[in-house]
């Protein structure tokens, strides 16, 4: 039996739920979200969390198969450009698409969720909801 998009991120989001049930710390937390994103769908290739701290972006959790930068420092880049934006960004490297979702608390940006994807094509406003459904889980985490 062949699932749906749907039926995939309807399963992410309840074992997501489910995580969110379990007494676990808030990094444990965002570590476990972050594993069940790129082991569920191979639309998504890596996940990487970051949070801001002091005068950069300091990496929390990731998986999959592009290494993440461990500290990029606010300025010419990709996530503070997303930073500024406020919005969802999306990024073209090649063959790869890398997808930000900023996390805020009011006006003050607690961190970043970066998607990275070989098939953009098949990424479509479900695969948007849902992460920033991911990140008001997160959020709610971390404040």
């Amino acid at each position: 039996m062949q699932f749906s998009k749907s039926d995939t991120l309807d399963e992410l989001r309840y074992e997501i739920g489910r995580c969110g049930d379990q007494n676990l710390n808030t990094i444990s937390f965002i570590e476990h979200v972050n594993n069940l994103i790129t082991a569920n769908n191979p639309l998504y290739r890596s996940s990487h969390v970051y949070l801001c701290k002091d005068l950069a972006f300091t990496l929390l959790a990731h998986s999959g198969h592009v290494e993440p930068e461990q500290d990029v420092q606010f300025g010419n880049n990709d996530l503070s450009l997303c930073a500024i934006r406020g919005e969802c960004q999306t990024f073209e490297y090649g063959d790869w698409v890398k997808i930000c979702f900023p996390c805020y608390h009011g006006h003050h940006l607690l961190g970043i969720l970066v998607i990275y994807t070989d098939q953009y094509h098949l990424f479509d406003q479900d695969d948007y909801d849902f992460f920033s459904e991911v990140m008001t889980y997160v959020k709610n985490r971390l404040i």
